[in-house]
């Protein structure tokens, strides 16, 4: 199982990557060329065109830093969360709002629960955008000694939990690595909570 998510991990860096190597650098390319033509052309087309690369570029960035293993080894599980919040805020997809309990509660985490905890989250979050048609996300994390626990509700359409999908199956297996177990609890219209407990 550990195999599995250090070569999921290995792809992932992999498509990080080339995102941001191959990908963005090509519409930087491209964006410049745009420049330099419309520079005696003047066209308000080419502008906006320059102008929607421009948001391209930094979607493929963000995808690509949310991908790396890199990225998340730099950052605090409470920067990349914070990160995850206003990334879906811009977009305007939903409310997200977090709430950490004690304060430092997630500051100590080793590594490999690091990690997993937030690919967990990035993946609960990706299946509200995708699914749920949520106007609100709330996600809480409260620690007492060496028993965390962390929920993630939403107001969305709700889902039959009988039917789990290649998200959920990902999410159980890094829950085994780190000590984790999961209970869903869903109501059609009315709403998911993920429910979360690790033993640190």
């Amino acid at each position: 199982m550990s195999a599995l998510i250090n070569g999921q991990n290995i792809e992932r860096n992999r498509i990080a990557k080339d995102l941001h190597d191959g990908v963005a650098g090509d519409l930087a390319g491209i964006k410049l060329l745009l420049a330099k033509e419309n520079t005696y052309l003047k066209n308000e087309n080419l502008q906006k065109i320059q102008k929607n690369l421009s948001e391209v570029f930094q979607e493929i960035r963000k995808i690509s830093h949310n991908l790396s293993i890199n990225n998340i080894k730099e950052k605090t599980l409470k920067n990349l969360l914070s990160d995850l919040k206003d990334s879906y805020q811009q977009r305007n997809e939903f409310s997200f709002d977090v709430y950490i309990y004690p304060e430092n509660a997630i500051d100590d985490l080793d590594e490999i629960k690091k990690l997993n905890i937030y690919r967990i989250l990035q993946e609960l979050l990706h299946n509200i955008s995708k699914h749920a048609k949520a106007t609100e996300v709330e996600l809480s994390i409260n620690r007492h000694h060496n028993d965390m626990n962390i929920i993630v509700a939403d107001n969305g359409v709700g889902f039959d939990i009988y039917k789990k999908g290649i998200g959920l199956k990902n999410i159980e297996e890094r829950l085994k690595i780190i000590s984790g177990e999961m209970n869903i609890q869903s109501e059609m219209n009315k709403g998911t909570s993920v429910i979360i407990d690790i033993k640190l």
